[in-house]
């Protein structure tokens, strides 16, 4: 009788943990952690904010070339001077002497005494109606002088223009200088030295031919001239300068200027129509 009361104790308190949840529960267990806006540590930053991400804007290309850009010159003047004469006592040897075919004078070649440069330098004169004047350096080494001669050029398309000189000189092994002269009433006057003068090209078709120079050594520019002998003017252009770009070169053959830019890498192409650079 008492083990009946004894088991019907046990199954009556097994029925009561059941009905309130403490069949294992310890005591001294915490409740699971949940985590709130309130429970994470903070730093002082502030939460970084994300925003949707908006259409992406494509670059304008950079064109390599500008469409139209004018050929804008500067005035330089071109008065003529006077040569010194000569002093012969500065001529340490006379080398050779010969008649010019386009002008009624003499050319002389020396090594001078009062030269900046080196013993053998190459100096000449020009000398007109017994007066000998000064033309300075015209090569160096073992030049041949002859070829140094003072000779016409005529600026005109037609070859109708005459009195007009170039003198080339060669002044180092990749350094060429040409001088312009004219003669006024038997007495040799000097315009302008261009350095690496070598094409006669009329580039703008007005029947006078531009004198294109190549200009620089890492970045070649490509100047011009243009000859106004009657108002005593020149006028000069860097084409590097007006297409924005670090070197030019001008193909004589397709008549084109092709640019280029170091930085960039971009080159173009441009020909010359009524004044004006375009973009091909």
């Amino acid at each position: 009788m008492r083990t009946r009361i004894a088991i019907a104790i046990l199954l009556a308190f097994a029925v009561i943990c059941a009905m309130f949840g403490c069949a294992n529960k310890h005591p001294d267990t915490p409740p699971p952690f949940e985590a709130t806006p309130e429970s994470l540590p903070t730093t002082g930053a502030t939460p970084a904010t994300v925003t949707p991400s908006e259409t992406p804007t494509v670059p304008t290309p950079i064109p390599t070339a500008a469409l139209d850009v004018p050929l804008v010159y500067t005035t330089l003047d071109a008065t003529p001077t006077a040569l010194a004469v000569l002093d012969d006592s500065d001529i340490a040897e006379l080398l050779v002497v010969i008649e010019l075919a386009d002008l009624p004078a003499m050319q002389g070649f020396y090594y001078s005494l009062s030269g900046e440069g080196y013993e053998w330098d190459i100096y000449a004169y020009l000398e007109i109606g017994g007066v000998r004047y000064e033309l300075g350096m015209v090569a160096y080494g073992d030049a041949n002088p002859e070829q140094h001669s003072l000779h016409e050029r005529s600026l005109m398309t037609d070859g109708t223009q005459s009195g007009f000189y170039e003198l080339v000189r060669s002044l180092g092994a990749n350094y060429m200088q040409c001088s312009y002269y004219v003669v006024e009433n038997g007495v040799p006057l000097h315009i302008i030295d261009i350095d690496r003068a070598y094409v006669y090209e009329d580039i703008d078709g007005d029947g006078v031919y531009e004198i294109l120079a190549s200009y620089g050594t890492a970045s070649f520019d490509q100047h011009v001239y243009k000859f106004d002998l009657e108002n005593e003017t020149v006028y000069f252009a860097s084409l590097a300068k007006l297409l924005g770009c670090d070197a030019v070169y001008y193909d004589t053959e397709q008549q084109v200027y092709r640019t280029f830019s170091w930085e960039s890498g971009d080159g173009a192409q441009y020909v010359l129509k009524d004044g004006v650079f375009v973009a091909k």
